[in-house]
């Protein structure tokens, strides 16, 4: 049965995941893009939380449209979209193997 299974795995018959030769379970780098999505998302997330409070201390009322404060919140919404869809598609790469670089 072994022997069997051996030669099974050497034809190629066995599905991806159980040829332990062609899996790789975290491919190179994906740490460094998971941290630089964190660290976007993170930033995104802090401008976004500084527009809210200003919206907040307004009376919820935006600012003037020419503030610095109405620019940054957006540029931080833009930044933790950005910063969850890297995140996600690092889990993709890592969930599905793929191996790059």
């Amino acid at each position: 049965q072994w022997l069997q299974r051996r030669q099974w795995r050497h034809n190629g018959a066995l599905p991806y995941w159980s040829r332990p030769h062609l899996h790789h379970p975290n491919p190179p780098g994906s740490a460094g893009a998971t941290i630089a999505s964190l660290s976007i998302f993170a930033v995104g997330f802090g401008l976004g939380l500084a527009l809210f409070i200003t919206y907040a201390n307004r009376d919820f009322t935006l600012p003037a449209p020419t503030s610095t404060i109405d620019h940054l919140g957006v540029i931080g919404v833009l930044l933790a979209s950005i910063g969850f869809s890297l995140f996600c598609f690092t889990l993709v790469v890592q969930a599905t193997a793929v191996r790059y670089g």
